[in-house]
This record gives C-alpha cells, structure tokens and sequence, in this order.
C-alpha cells in the first residue's frame, strides 16, 4: 500500500524528475464584493470555464477552488494514482455495502476525488482552499452568489450574471442539496432548508450506484472467459500459465473459478474506475429524473448551471476527461450567448485591464 499511497520515496522522487514545471495558481490574497460570474470548483470543467469567460476583457471571474498548491505529480496522467490518500484526496468512501465490498473494511469502496487549483488568466480571481458552503437563492429562486468558507471565517460575494457549479460528480449535487435543491424529504431528514424540490430520482444515495444482478452475471461471464483463455489456449499453455489457486477470503466456500465463486469475487472485490457520472443529469425539462435543462441550466431557478461529469445522462465508453473539457467548451459558449453585454464596459478601464503592464514597466 506504501506503494499505492505516494509515499514509495524512490518512485515519488523519479516522478518529480519528470515533472520539473508545475502550474500552480498565484491565489488571491483578497477578493471583491462581486463577481459577473461564480465558478465552482477547478477542475477539468470549472477551470476551462473560468478561463472561456474571461477570454472578454470586461468580464470578471471568481474561481473558488478547495485544493491548494498542486503537487508535481499532479503534471503527469500516469502518476496521478500516487496522489490517493493524501492531501490532495477528498479520501472519500461508499456507504458500507449490504451485499458487495466484502474485501474492504467496513465495507466500503474507496472513492478517490482530486482537489488541486490551476493556474488562470488575471481577470480571474482564484480563491485556494477555499470551501463552498451553499449557492446563495433569492425568494425569486434567482442564484445571486455564493457562501464560502476560508481558515474558518465564513465570506459571501455576489454574482452579477451566474453560478456556475463545477464541483464534481459527488460535490455537485451536494452542493445544490446544501442550497436547500433537492429531495424535499431527504432535505428535512438532514435539517435542510428547501429552497427548491426535486424528484426523489435525481439524488440517489451512492450505495445504489453498484452491483445490480444484471450487471455481476457480466462480471462472472468476463471472467469466465479469462479463466478460458489461461487454461485452453496455446499462448498461455507454451509460457506454462496457470489460474492463481488460493481462494480469496470470503469466498473459500465456493468451488475455485465456479460461477459461484466468480459471483462472490464480483461482489467482494471490486473497484471503481475513477470516472463517475450523471448525479446532475441533464435532459428534457418534462423528464422528472433530470436536473439541469439541455443548456446545462438548473430547473426552476435563474442565474444557476452545472457544468462537469456529473451532467452526462449516462456513463460513455472510454476515459471522460476530454468529454468533460468538451462539456465546458460547449457550456461556455452557452454562457456567453446569454449575456450579450458581457463586452460592453468602460474603454479606459478595458484599456487598463489590457496594458497594466505598463505600470510596472514604468516603475
């Protein structure tokens, strides 16, 4: 697990070797009363957005980010895996599993979720470790800015255009649940305050995201033929392979490689794939189990959109970070189309915003 963990000193220093630049943001050290737009969340999709809308010169932006400075392991793909469990990681978990995850403790599937602040253009105003409590909601269910919380002290600021949320397929969705949307019933459990209802549907608990039957019959049948292709084939038979022939605990009741025994390796020993989708599903307004309308906006209140994984109505085939760039490429054309005076501001104010440097060539 030292492995597993980044804590391997050899490996970690090999990596940092490679990743000799590192785009870590310069934080704001202050921030104003009020931004045009509210970004959510720096990751793929909420740093795209963010850096798509300040691309208007008279535009700004507030970035609000819970990581702090990136870690150079975080520059390359391949070794982002070394950067679980440690500070970087939300070290989330599933709710313990009735009838799955019977190889983890408590029953509980790590979730791995990455919280590291980018680097911005300076019209965008990027706020590290900064936590979001609610989106704030007028009575008008009008989004107009955003609560948020930094070493302890709690701050407001004001949104002019929107809010947009870009906190991740988890964080998302318990975000708009913390501004009182969602579930009426599951909002009272927790002592919420409603500000909007929604469909019981859209908000499912974690622990019914996996191991439907359908679903482990699939798993059983893929290993199936995996056993088949080591025990029957050619290839395997001249390299002298053969099926690893210790029972994993748990399952040491079922005969080895039997459908029961593969059924009972499905259920225990399982991982997740680290792309987890569709929590704020977009689609048909009329469609009572989606939460945003097909312009990423949420239903039944202004000024509000999602825009990361969480939107996709369904999981797609291959790896989702580019879909999700995509996402904010496609979101922040959306955006801009609806705020046609987002080009309309002072000239010597735009001009300042522009050569700025020249103050300081002066000095």
């Amino acid at each position: 697990m030292v492995f597993f963990t980044g804590k391997n000193a050899i490996i970690r220093l090999f990596y940092y070797a490679l990743a000799y630049t590192v785009y870590s943001p310069k934080c704001s050290e202050t921030f104003d009363q009020e931004y045009d737009y509210i970004v959510v969340g720096a990751g793929s999709a909420g740093s795209v957005v963010a850096s798509r809308l300040t691309e208007d010169p008279c535009v700004k932006v507030l970035l609000l980010e819970a990581g702090g400075k990136a870690d150079p392991l975080s520059e390359i793909p391949a070794a982002a895996f070394l950067l679980q469990l440690t500070d970087d990681d939300w070290q989330f978990k599933t709710t313990p599993q009735k009838r799955a995850a019977g190889g983890f403790q408590n029953r509980q599937l790590p979730v791995p979720r990455g919280k590291v602040s980018r680097r911005g253009p300076d019209r965008i105003g990027i706020c590290g470790k900064c936590y979001a409590r609610k989106v704030l909601i007028s009575d008008q269910k009008v989004a107009t800015g955003v609560e948020f919380e930094i070493n302890g002290h709690v701050y407001t600021v004001k949104a002019k255009k929107e809010v947009i949320v870009s906190a991740g397929t988890f964080q998302s969705p318990q975000l708009l649940m913390l501004s009182g949307i969602g579930p009426k019933e599951h909002l009272r459990k927790f002592g919420g305050t409603l500000t909007h209802s929604a469909n019981q549907k859209i908000f499912p608990p974690l622990s019914k995201f996996f191991f439907k039957s359908k679903k482990r019959d699939r798993f059983v049948e893929v290993m199936k033929a995996c056993v088949y292709l080591v025990e029957n084939t050619t290839a395997f038979q001249k390299i002298g392979a053969k099926m690893f022939q210790t029972k994993h605990p748990g399952c040491e009741q079922y005969k080895i490689y039997s459908d029961k025994y593969l059924r009972c390796l499905g259920r225990n020993y399982v991982f997740n794939l680290y792309h987890p989708v569709g929590t704020c599903k977009m689609g048909n307004p009329n469609d009572p189990t989606t939460v945003l309308d097909p312009e990423l906006k949420v239903k039944g209140i202004k000024n509000l959109r999602v825009v990361d994984g969480s939107v996709m109505p369904t999981i797609i085939s291959g790896n989702t970070n580019a879909p999700i760039i995509m996402i904010a490429e496609k979101a922040s054309d959306l955006i801009k189309k609806d705020n046609p005076d987002r080009k309309n501001c002072n000239p010597e104010e735009q001009y300042k915003k522009e050569y700025s440097w020249f103050d300081w060539f002066k000095k």
